[in-house]
């Protein structure tokens, strides 16, 4: 149930005059001088708990106002979080490229250092091959010389010096062979020399290529580094605002506690609204109880007819604000927006027969209604009542207006379900 923390003076005059009429006789004028003084000393109490009740408003509102500003504080954090998160996103992306990348300029760089081995590898072999065309070459040379000095430069030469024909021929035949020879191996060493300057041109255009990739890779790479710093500089600013929310988070949590631990006073009268609270529904719970017991209310199982449960407030804009359950509370709470107009209804969420419709000092107006089978629902806080008791009331029908009577801060409505007078979850029976 919401609550409102005042101590109606209805209550300590009542008090005070019930005190007054067992401790003074009514005697005449002494009677009424003592009834007179215990009138005058309830307004000073009353005068007192009212400005216990300004200071305790003054300082919940402080806090209310300041733990408003914190979940303000507290939502912008959360937010700066969560673009920090979204920014470590970014960069673990940018970061996922450029392992990437590094893996791909890892690649290109080894295979242009095999391009290169294999250049330089090919450039051996020419060379090689150079090296062996010369020696060719220094051997021929060497030959011709050797002819030339011995004076066989000519067929008819290398006749006239040979001892017979047959010689002459194996002379000749022997020297041509040499010559197709060494002139088959120029060839050969030749053509091997071109094909080498053929694998060299394109290992070298291959290395060019992978070159000319590296380069881009690299520039890539780059490119997301400039876009990682700058991601993270944005992260470090976030970062430094989150940190000034929290800072300012801090000290206004600081101040909050020390408003709580200045708030002693009203925790005792939140323990005395408590034991109020207690008390009266105690005696509501004797009341129905009466009622049960002189036969006002049925008796039975409890079980809910075949129509059912709706809902007391017929409106899709309602919540609720205390559950069965919790703290003790005996009911659920239930807002509608716009409810201080004063213009919402609250209705019967089965047919029945009213058996209350009264005021109490802490449910304020209230109705109970009995649907048979010993199951009663009760509605309070009612601005106002529109039944009388002993009308039959169908299902959904207005009982009254939803306020804020009694002991309650703000208008909403309390409601009750009961089985022969104790009180159930009203969730196991709503629609």
């Amino acid at each position: 149930m919401i609550k409102k923390l005042r101590v109606p003076i209805s209550v300590i005059s009542f008090v005070a005059l019930l005190v007054g009429c067992l401790i003074f006789p009514a005697t005449g004028a002494t009677t009424n001088e003592k009834i007179a003084a215990l009138r005058e000393k309830n307004k000073e109490l009353q005068s007192e708990i009212d400005a216990a009740e300004e200071k305790m408003a003054e300082l919940k509102s402080d806090i209310s106002a300041r733990k408003e500003y914190a979940a303000e504080l507290s939502g912008q954090i959360t937010d700066l979080q969560s673009q920090i998160d979204v920014l470590d996103q970014s960069i673990d992306a940018i970061q996922s490229k450029i392992d990437v990348l590094m893996v791909d300029i890892e690649e290109k760089t080894n295979l242009i250092t095999a391009l290169e081995e294999q250049v330089a590898q090919a450039q051996e072999e020419i060379d090689d091959c150079n090296r062996r065309i010369e020696e060719t070459y220094e051997h021929l040379k060497e030959r011709i010389r050797s002819i030339y000095i011995n004076g066989t430069t000519s067929s008819l030469q290398l006749l006239l010096s040979s001892s017979d024909f047959t010689s002459y021929l194996e002379s000749l035949e022997l020297m041509d062979s040499m010559v197709k020879h060494d002139d088959a191996l120029i060839k050969s060493i030749q053509a091997d020399i071109a094909a080498l300057h053929d694998l060299q041109t394109q290992l070298e255009a291959s290395k060019q290529k992978e070159e000319e990739a590296r380069v881009a890779l690299e520039e890539a790479k780059s490119d997301l580094e400039a876009s990682r710093a700058e991601v993270e500089e944005d992260k470090a600013v976030v970062a430094a605002n989150k940190q000034a929310v929290k800072d300012k988070w801090d000290d206004v949590q600081a101040v909050i506690s020390s408003l709580d631990e200045k708030s002693a006073e009203y925790q005792a009268l939140v323990n005395a609204y408590t034991r109020q609270m207690n008390e009266a529904t105690a005696e509501i719970d004797r009341l129905i109880a009466a009622q049960v017991q002189a036969g006002r209310l049925s008796s039975g199982t409890g079980t809910v007819s075949g129509a059912g449960f709706i809902w007391p407030t017929p409106y899709s804009n309602i919540f609720t604000t205390t559950e069965y359950g919790q703290g003790g509370h005996g009911g659920l709470d239930i807002n509608v927006v716009g409810d201080e107009n004063h213009d919402k209804a609250a209705v019967s969420v089965a047919s029945g027969m009213v058996v209350t419709a009264t005021y109490h000092y802490s449910y304020g107006n209230y109705v109970v209604v009995d649907h048979g089978n010993g199951l009663s629902t009760l509605y309070a806080h009612l601005y106002r009542i529109d039944v009388s008791v002993g009308q039959s009331v169908s299902q959904g029908q207005q009982i009254g207006i939803i306020g804020n009577t009694g002991h309650s801060f703000g208008a909403h409505l309390h409601f009750e379900v009961r089985v022969n007078g104790s009180r159930r979850n009203p969730r196991n029976y709503l629609a």
